[in-house]
């Protein structure tokens, strides 16, 4: 028997959360700027000085999710570099700050703590996974509640983000969890998968999203095979291959890190198995291509067929989308790496462009347009403002953007790629996605 927490009961953990935090305190020898909000509610402007807005970012920069993490600063730093260049936003430019939880619970919410209570930012920016969201959500609550603390943007699909409290504190840019589960399990019903087969990290917070859609569809998975968070390219999956051909599944939906993903793929191949296996976003698409193509060019199996992947951003290739153009641009130009002092030693960009860094600039640009339309006299409560009137806007994406007081998730598109050994293709009309 296996125990999921459901999303349901993370919920609830986290609507019943509660944190006592301090009174928030400028920094020594920053000076808040005048503003109608400030004055009003006399309280001051954190993290806003007269020619700079401070966010602050808790996030995995060491651990087994830091390429992930590092490789969305790159995109975030091209793009807030960028408008720095060019002069700022209403005369202001944006510095990020940094602070690392390894992905490790326990480290999540002083990470939080230590940028709020020691660095004083305007917001939180960035963030990944759901488990760090389960810490940390209720600290951000608190403050919002407090001083009006808001996060923009975060590397999760979690429902959590659309119900309260998530929805008070967060705006987000990506589609969510259900999206893409909806999205991977109606590809396979349209090629006749109906026997689905689940290798999902455990504790899984995906896994009763894909319940849900299965159960839509009158199906459910026939067998469920877990590993553990720490699970590394290293480890095989060959009794979990051998469990799967036995129970006569037909797809494999695989959720978690890319690793143990990875080598799922490998080890099904290495039998001569070609059974088609997904994967949603979390699960880094371009680590998951590095991985599979370094150990293809070992073996004689064909390892990169029959291999699905979800993302909630448009082809990195794709140069006809204006905000992709501007993002190689920016990339091309900055050429960010990984943050100075902080990060994964060891870590290099599988390539210059990625998903996850595309997805950290869009963060990004959605912020700065946010910022512009916020105007001159800023607080977190005409940030705020701001964004819930922006209502439909286009940054060059091609696809349904907007904010308002019912919505706080800018974006609600996914995209299917599929794998081959020039690297993902998108998944269109007449595609040979599968084999």
């Amino acid at each position: 028997m296996k125990t999921w927490l459901t999303a349901a009961a993370f919920a609830c953990s986290v609507v019943t959360s509660t944190m006592a935090c301090k009174k928030e305190n400028p920094p020594s020898g920053t000076k808040p700027t005048s503003s109608a909000g400030a004055a009003t509610s006399g309280t001051p402007n954190f993290g806003v000085t007269e020619d700079e807005v401070l966010l602050g970012q808790a996030a995995a920069f060491t651990g087994p999710l830091a390429p992930r993490v590092i490789d969305a600063w790159r995109g975030e730093t091209a793009a807030f570099s960028d408008a720095n260049d060019a002069g700022g936003v209403h005369g202001r430019k944006v510095k990020l700050v940094l602070a690392d939880d390894a992905y490790e619970t326990e480290k999540a919410r002083a990470a939080v703590v230590k940028l709020v209570e020691g660095e004083h930012v305007f917001a939180l920016f960035g963030g990944l996974g759901t488990s760090m969201l389960a810490q940390t959500l209720p600290v951000l609550a608190a403050y919002h509640a407090e001083n009006g603390l808001f996060g923009f943007s975060y590397l999760s699909g979690s429902v959590v983000l659309s119900q309260k409290p998530g929805f008070d504190v967060y705006f987000t840019t990506k589609s969510t969890n259900d999206k893409e589960a909806a999205a991977e399990v109606d590809y396979f019903v349209a090629a006749r998968k109906k026997r689905f087969g689940a290798f999902f990290r455990s504790p899984s917070f995906a896994f009763p999203t894909y319940e849900r859609v299965l159960k839509a569809k009158g199906l459910e998975f026939v067998l469920v095979r877990s590993f553990p968070a720490s699970q590394t390219w290293e480890a095989s999956t060959a009794a979990d291959v051998e469990a799967f051909r036995k129970a006569g599944v037909d797809a494999i939906i695989a959720s978690g890190p890319n690793q143990p993903c990875a080598a799922l793929v490998r080890d099904i191949r290495k039998t001569g198995w070609k059974i088609p296996v997904t994967m949603f976003s979390f699960s880094d698409p371009d680590q998951t291509l590095r991985l599979l193509s370094e150990e293809q060019e070992k073996l004689t199996e064909d390892l990169l067929t029959n291999v699905i992947v979800t993302t909630t951003v448009p082809p990195y290739t794709d140069e006809n989308l204006p905000i992709v153009k501007e993002y190689r641009r920016a990339i091309d130009k900055y050429k960010p790496t990984s943050p100075s002092g902080m990060g994964h030693a060891g870590f290099k960009p599988s390539s210059p462009y990625s998903f996850d860094s595309l997805e950290g600039y869009i963060n990004a640009r959605m912020f700065l347009r946010v910022l512009e339309k916020n105007g001159r006299e800023l607080t977190r409560k005409t940030f705020y403002e701001a964004a819930e009137s922006m209502g439909k806007f286009d940054i060059g994406l091609g696809v349904h953007t907007e904010f308002s007081k019912a919505r706080h998730q800018a974006m609600e598109e996914v995209w299917l790629y599929y794998l081959t050994r020039e690297g993902w293709k998108p998944v269109v009309a007449g595609s040979a996605a599968l084999k």
